[in-house]
Formats: C-alpha cells, structure tokens, sequence
C-alpha cells in the first residue's frame, strides 16, 4: 500500500502532462498554434492546453470563464466503477434498449467473420445490407475523430461504401477486415437536420446530470453537422460544426469549427442553409425521454447523450459517453453556466 500509492500519482501526474503540455491538434485541421512558452507553462499550471489556448482566445479572454481540459478529464471519474461500461459499445444496446430507442446491432466482426448477437452464429452482411438499405459500421471502441466509422449502402444495383462503389466481395471484405465492429442500423434522421449537411447523420449532445439532492436535469446541449471536410461522420474534431442549443425552446445558435474560432457561421458553409434560429424537432419529447432514462439509471451522475432527432417524435440514442468535450466553450464559455455550477457542486473545479 506505501508502495501503491506513490506510483498511483506518479501515473496521474504522467497522464496530466501528456493530455495537457503534449496535447497536440489533429493533424488533418492543419492548424499551428502560436503561444509562447510562458504562456504554455502559465495554462498548462492552469490545465487548458495550448489548442484551448487557441479555440477560447485566452490571450485576450478571461481564462477564469472557462472549463479546463484538466477539469473536464474529472468528469470521467464522476460515475465511479459504472462509468466503463458507457465505453463498451457492443453492449449499449443491451443495457439501454429498453429505455430509449436505440439502432438495433446487426452483428459484430471477430475474427475475420460478422456474427449474428442474437443467433450467436456467423452471418454474411450482404444479405442484411440488401434488406435494410443502408448501415454503419462503427468500432466497439472509438477514439474521437470519426475514426472507424463507415457507412455502407445498396441502392438497388450497388454497393458502396464511403459514397464509393464497391464490388460485393469487396465490401464483404472490406467488412470482415474491421476487427471489433459492430454493424448497426442507419439512424434516419429529422429533415431539418438532413437538410443542413445529407451526407452524414447529424447528431445532438445532450448532457445531463443528477444534483447530490437527486434531482436530475440537462445541463447543456450542443448540435453537430458534417461538412465536407469531417466525412463520413459529424465529428467537431474532423471538422465537422457545432450549434450551441437554447435549452427552453431547442433553436439551433450560430455554429462554429474548431478550426476557425473567430468565425460564426448563420448558415452552413457546403451547402448555404440555414442553422441560427432552427428547431430540433420534439425539443420537448427528447428532453424528457432522456430524464426518463437517466432517472432509470440513478447510479449514473453524468451522462453526454448523443442523440439524432426524427421526425416520428421518437429519437436514436446512437451512444452514451463518460465525458464531454466542451470545445463548445469557443461559442459560450460554461464556467458560470449550469455545467460549471454542476461541477462546482461536486467539487470538480479549480479555486483559482
């Protein structure tokens, strides 16, 4: 135990150095940081990396208004033991099916084969991509970024994936190659969402949380939509954009990337319509199935929904995540917003 203990905080300072000082943009926004190296001491002792440095301005904002990196990364210990079953994929559908509506999963690839969850046999996916149309293949771990996700389509006479032709054998290959896998149903969504950016499912964060009175309520939402740079997903981090929502009336803000943070953005730069000022259809219907579900999980304190609204009224839950990246900040910072009182509360931000 005299022993452990040492080498415990050994690791998390290790971990704080290399999420925060080491911290680096990916490497496909192309964007190079200019801060100096007293300025990076200054922040990293602060906890917000040189990239918050960049996308909150802090050389002429308040550093006080805002979330650190360091901060959020408390976040994903809130939860205590339950917080790692959020991060098996393979298993959501199971544990949350009956709550929310969730794509159903079609099979999972191991070793080089698709099986069937449910009949627990191996299965050849062309057949259920002939049915349904259309899938997406998403890894049972992911790593932010879009990365592993694919979409696969028929159309009647050919396969693609990507948007790009395929031979039968090719994407039957292609699909075994993905190790770890799960292949799950398109999740169609609203057609105000469609109508912004078609080519990717456009989801919504939706963050709630449950107070230490056992009240719970969502904290802070943000909608996210592709762009032609962040394909075949709406990933932020890939370039993808993000629309802080009004939490009474679900209307869309203007949007903004990472990668420009001096820029909003009233309408969608690849395909010139409109986000400030739409509303996500059933606002109100989404809200509360998802108050509804977290109240059927009280061991959870914090949960980041990601959520594709549909115009039937009911919403995918297309996954639940431990944390939240709060790039969003680049709009509205949330240090004195209803996600910093939150934290507050529960001790998780710095007295500086």
């Amino acid at each position: 135990m005299l022993i452990a203990k040492p080498l415990y905080m050994a690791k998390r300072k290790y971990d704080d150095f290399r999420r925060i000082w080491c911290h680096k943009f990916k490497v496909d926004l192309g964007i190079d940081t200019p801060i100096s190296f007293a300025d990076k001491l200054k922040y990293y002792r602060l906890g917000f990396p040189a990239e918050d440095y960049y996308r909150f301005k802090l050389k002429t904002n308040d550093y006080h208004d805002y979330i650190s990196y360091r901060e959020r990364w408390r976040l994903e210990d809130i939860n205590g033991r339950f917080a790692s079953i959020l991060g098996e994929k393979v298993l959501f559908e199971r544990l949350f099916g009956s709550f929310v509506r969730v794509p159903h999963v079609n099979c999972w690839v191991k070793n080089g084969s698709c099986i069937d969850m449910d009949a627990g046999k191996t299965v050849d996916i062309l057949p259920i991509l002939n049915e349904k149309g259309k899938l997406i293949a998403k890894p049972t771990r992911s790593w932010g970024g879009g990365n592993g996700l694919h979409s696969l389509a028929f159309d009647g006479q050919k396969y693609s994936i990507d948007g790009k032709e395929r031979t039968p054998d090719q994407l039957r290959s292609s699909v075994c190659s993905w190790e770890g896998s799960i292949i799950v149903d398109y999740a169609c969504q609203a057609e105000y969402a469609k109508k912004i950016f078609p080519e990717t499912t456009n989801s919504i964060r939706v963050i709630t949380g449950q107070h230490q009175n056992g009240e719970i309520e969502v904290l802070l939402s943000f909608h996210r939509f592709g762009s032609k740079r962040s394909l075949p997903a709406d990933n932020i981090s890939s370039g993808g954009l993000f629309s802080l929502v009004d939490l009474e009336t679900g209307t869309l803000g203007p949007a903004k990337t990472l990668f420009d943070p001096d820029r909003f953005h009233s309408i969608h730069p690849d395909t010139g319509e409109q986000i400030e000022g739409v509303q996500i259809t059933d606002w109100e219907k989404i809200k509360a199935k998802l108050l509804h579900a977290h109240h059927c999980f009280p061991c959870y304190t914090f949960l980041a929904w990601d959520v594709v609204a549909t115009d039937s009224g009911d919403p995918y839950i297309l996954e639940i995540n431990r944390g939240s990246d709060l790039g969003i900040q680049m709009i509205k910072p949330q240090r004195n917003e209803k996600l910093g009182q939150f934290m507050r509360e529960y001790g998780l931000l710095d007295k500086w």
